[in-house]
């Protein structure tokens, strides 16, 4: 994962629209959930099931 001083610059450009009012960026943030309990499962070798993530079944984990 990125660390905030590598994440690319981020453009944000307003549209003027008659349309009603919807959502812009929802589907982007179920992943993350995904893809963070997928690193730690990589680093550690513990498979986490459920959010959110509990600490303790991290707790003296080494690297795999």
């Amino acid at each position: 994962m990125l660390r905030i001083n590598e994440a690319p610059k981020i453009e944000v450009h307003l549209i003027q629209s008659t349309e009603h009012p919807g959502g812009i960026g929802e589907p982007g943030t179920a992943s993350v959930q995904a893809a963070l309990v997928n690193a730690l499962f990589s680093a550690t070798g513990v498979r986490l099931n459920r959010l959110p993530i509990d600490r303790k079944a991290l707790a003296g984990r080494k690297p795999v």
